[in-house]
């Protein structure tokens, strides 16, 4: 081990890490994800940052752009080269300051808790930015796949996934740094195996246990006929003028025509007749004037009563009050005595949307039916842990999500809804315009799905196991981020003391 230190602390092997790593991260992040570069990347990119000389950590800022310019394509819905070099800052940024204030805070420590620093800050970085931006991208997304040891979000939420991930970076460093001494392996990889096992083992034994006789509810996700993106490509410029002059009346050719009307009020007859006692729409289904609004609650209200069933249904609808932007994304829920439960307006619009949108209030409604406590938001807005948190506050059983997603990004986003429904014990119902409808169980486990790609069937039906499950995740919310909070904070003060302490002595 000792002939490994030259060849570590050598120039060559720096930037051969920080070439490894980067080119690790190119498989995190996209639609087709290799989990385990999770794992590899902070490994080498450790070795990079911590090593690399100070000025050189900018070296690492290049190679991050042209990574997040790749990894971030998903997002980019229209191909736009601005929009995608944007996205490649960002996340090189996001990254850069992650290793930098790592940088800032290490100094070489025999003591196995300096491990802890590095998974700290990834965690309390990550968490601040998806706060802002929604959890697209982070690091624990890629784990999905790997269920036993995604289970552990549903003690920890999805952060102790990627403080575990970059635990094990922090580590190997922490060996590496300490001349690869028996001793450190040792201590490094017994402790970090125990905890490993310990979480499988958890993993495994929550992944076995499988509810018997639940009942069952049929449910249905039906997507809109309205092309969203493809109204945005045609009508650009348009558009362009609308978000400048919000009182500019909306062209006529924008809204869904009768027959797009009467196709989606007959497929919603259609998952009522075949028993459908919970129907959900996808995003912006169709694209309304108030004339339009009117007549379909009144249809809906009857199909609702008739077939004693909730339905969601959701749209774009032609401002038509003192409001500042032109245009609201909505659902609304009729129960089944065809009564008007809420009005949800999208909460988180994407930066496409913003000028164009009038926000909601993100206070998410709830009502109490015989199949438990429905609630909804819109798509983007299950991105953001808040209104998850709140969810959780509130009891919600079963959360209704329109959505409305492209091609290159679909995949990945019904993971990430996934991921979220896994660590809060909920069932999930996400009809989609655009991308893929599903219907998962408490587990995040798909209980049917169909993808608008590859079928046209507008309708899904599926039985829903009514069973829920209280995590430990969704009673102490933000716990671990704030554990990790205190660690990042405590890291600081030692390191202020040290640097003290180095001064005073010199």
């Amino acid at each position: 081990m000792e002939k490994l230190n030259p060849f570590i602390n050598s120039k060559s092997f720096i930037y051969i890490a920080l070439f490894a790593g980067c080119i690790s991260l190119m498989f995190v992040g996209q639609e087709r994800q290799f989990g385990i570069f999770a794992w590899i990347a902070p490994i080498f990119l450790l070795q990079f940052s911590r090593r690399a000389k100070a000025l050189h950590m900018l070296f690492l800022f290049l190679p991050m752009i042209i990574t997040g310019c790749v990894t971030q394509k998903t997002h980019n819905l229209f191909n736009e080269p601005l929009l995608g070099v944007i996205n490649g800052i960002i996340y090189a940024i996001i990254n850069f300051t992650i290793y930098f204030i790592d940088r800032v805070l290490h100094f070489k420590n025999k003591n196995f808790l300096s491990t802890l620093v590095f998974p700290s800050v990834y965690v309390v970085i990550e968490a601040l930015v998806s706060s802002l931006l929604g959890t697209s991208g982070l690091l624990a997304q890629s784990q999905f796949a790997f269920t036993p040891f995604a289970q552990l979000s549903t003690i920890t939420g999805i952060y102790g996934i990627t403080f575990i991930i970059n635990w094990f970076a922090s580590i190997t460093f922490w060996i590496s740094e300490n001349d690869f001494k028996t001793i450190f392996i040792k201590n490094g990889l017994i402790i970090f195996g125990v905890f490993f096992m310990i979480i499988l083992g958890y993993g495994f034994t929550r992944i076995s246990i499988q509810p018997e006789g639940v009942k069952n509810v049929k449910v249905a996700t039906i997507s809109g006929t309205f092309d969203l993106h493809e109204l945005a490509k045609s009508e650009k410029e348009v558009l362009l003028k609308i978000s400048e002059k919000p009182d500019m009346k909306i062209p006529s050719s924008f809204f869904s025509s009768d027959k797009e009307i009467d196709i989606q009020i007959s497929n919603t007859r259609k998952a009522a007749e075949s028993g459908a006692k919970i129907i959900v729409w996808s995003e912006a289904a169709l694209f309304l004037n108030q004339n339009h609004v009117n007549r379909i609650i009144a249809e809906v209200k009857n199909i609702s009563k008739e077939f004693n069933a909730y339905i969601l249904i959701a749209f774009l609808e032609g401002n038509c009050t003192t409001a500042l932007k032109p245009i609201n994304n909505k659902s609304v829920l009729i129960d089944k005595e065809g009564t008007l439960k809420w009005e949800y307006k999208k909460s988180h619009p994407t930066p496409a949307e913003i000028p164009f949108i009038n926000t909601g209030d993100a206070i998410i409604p709830t009502v109490d039916t015989e199949y438990g406590r429905l609630s909804n938001v819109i798509c983007y807005d299950y991105d953001f842990p808040s209104m998850s948190i709140q969810a959780n506050r509130k009891g919600v059983d079963i959360m209704l999500v329109p959505a409305y997603d492209w091609q290159g990004f679909a995949q990945m986003h019904s993971k990430m809804a996934q991921f979220e429904t896994l660590q809060n014990g909920r069932l999930l119902i996400r009809a989609n315009g655009n991308g893929i409808n599903m219907i998962t169980d408490n587990h995040g486990s798909v209980i049917a799905e169909r993808s608008t790609f590859s079928s046209n069937n507008k309708v899904l039906l599926s039985n829903l196991p009514l069973k829920t499950s209280s995590t430990i995740s969704s009673k102490i919310g933000n716990t671990f981020v704030i554990l990790c909070i205190i660690c990042f904070s405590s890291s600081i003060v030692i390191r202020i003391i040290s640097e003290f302490k180095k001064k005073k002595a010199d």
